[in-house]
C-alpha cells in the first residue's frame, strides 16, 4: 500500500507549483474538511479506499492528475467517464460531497484535483495504511476527451503490460505495484508467477507483487 501511494504521488500533474499546505493561508480547513468526509463515508463503507485508488489511478494515468475524469458527459459530448475502463469508476459522489463542503466555506479555491488527491490519502490511512503528505496546488483540466483514456486491462500480456508502463515512464517495480490494485487476483495468483520463471524478477519484487 505504501508503494501504491508514493507512486500515485508522483504520477505526472497538471503544471502547477505544488507545496505541502498550499491551502494554509487561503482555506485552512482544507484538510480537515475533507479527511471528515472520508472518515464518515468509511465508517458507512470501507470499500471506498477501493474506489477512490482505482479513480486517483484512471485521473492521473490520462494526462496527469488534473480531475478530468469528474467532468460529466453531456447529451452532446462526451467525457473520459465515458470511456470503457471508466464506466465502473466509483467515488464520484464522494468527492462531489467534499466539493460542496469546501465550497461553503472556501468558495473558488480548492481544485478538485486536490480533493482526489487528498481524499485518497486520507482513505488510506483510514484503512489503516501509512499517513503520508501530500503537496498540494494542482489545477483542474478543462479537457476530457474519452479518446485519451489509454489504460491497461485485464486482457494484456505481462510483456505487453510492462511495455505500456515503461512508455509512461515507469519502472517493473511500479507497475507490478500498481497493477496489485487493480487486477490483484488474476495476476498475482495466475499470470505472475508463471511470467518470472522464465523473466529472472529479483525476489524482492517478486516479495511485492505477492503482497
Amino acid at each position: 500500500m505504501k508503494a501504491l501511494v508514493l507512486i500515485l504521488a508522483f504520477l505526472p500533474l497538471t503544471l502547477a507549483t505544488l507545496q505541502v499546505g498550499f491551502y494554509a493561508t487561503t482555506c485552512p480547513k482544507a484538510e480537515s474538511t475533507v479527511q471528515s468526509v472520508i472518515a464518515n463515508r468509511f465508517s458507512k463503507d470501507p470499500t471506498v479506499t477501493a474506489a477512490l485508488l482505482r479513480m486517483y489511478f484512471h485521473d492521473c494515468f490520462v494526462n496527469g492528475c488534473d480531475a478530468s475524469l469528474l467532468i460529466a458527459p453531456t447529451n452532446s459530448t462526451q467525457s473520459e467517464r465515458s470511456a470503457g475502463p471508466n464506466l465502473t469508476v466509483r467515488g464520484f459522489d464522494v468527492i462531489d460531497e467534499a466539493k460542496s463542503k469546501l465550497e461553503a466555506i472556501c468558495p473558488n479555491t480548492v481544485s478538485c484535483s486536490d480533493i482526489i488527491a487528498l481524499a485518497t490519502r486520507d482513505a488510506v490511512v483510514q484503512s489503516g495504511g501509512p499517513n503520508y503528505t501530500i503537496p498540494t496546488g494542482r489545477r483542474d483540466g478543462l479537457r476530457s476527451d474519452p479518446n485519451d483514456v489509454s489504460l491497461p486491462g485485464p486482457s494484456l500480456t505481462i510483456s505487453e503490460a510492462l511495455q505500456f508502463f515503461i512508455e509512461k515512464g515507469f519502472s517493473l517495480n511500479d507497475m507490478v505495484v500498481l497493477l496489485v490494485v487493480q487486477f490483484k487476483s488474476h495476476w498475482i495468483r495466475i499470470v505472475l508467477p508463471s511470467w518470472t520463471k522464465t523473466h529472472h524478477l529479483s525476489s524482492t519484487i517478486a516479495t511485492t507483487s505477492n503482497s
